[in-house]
């Protein structure tokens, strides 16, 4: 649903037991899933970190615009990659589909 309605998703979880629980593993899926990030700080105090680090992330972003070229009109999920041609040291974080438009 989340990536039908082109959301992105950031998680931050409470585990502070440095193990990998499934409830990490649903927010990572979640958070990637959608091209947001997950943040799993270990101590209340590195909490604010992690709301610092969304809010940069949340307000340095760029929007692209992407039509593939045919249009596919099929309704089904279709993936992609995106890079940077030339600077293989920038992080680009998308989301890693769309669901297509059903005529």
């Amino acid at each position: 649903m989340a990536q039908r309605a082109e959301t992105v998703v950031y998680t931050i979880s409470t585990n502070t037991t440095r193990s990998d629980l499934d409830g990490d593993k649903v927010l990572k899926y979640f958070a990637e899933k959608t091209g947001g990030r997950a943040y799993f700080p270990f101590r209340v105090e590195d909490l604010e970190q992690s709301f610092e680090n969304i809010h940069n992330e949340l307000t340095h972003q760029y929007i692209i615009l992407y039509r593939p070229d045919p249009l596919k009109t099929d309704g089904l999920y279709h993936t992609f990659d995106l890079r940077v041609k030339g600077r293989k040291e920038l992080l680009v974080r998308v989301r890693p589909g769309y669901w297509a438009p059903r005529m």
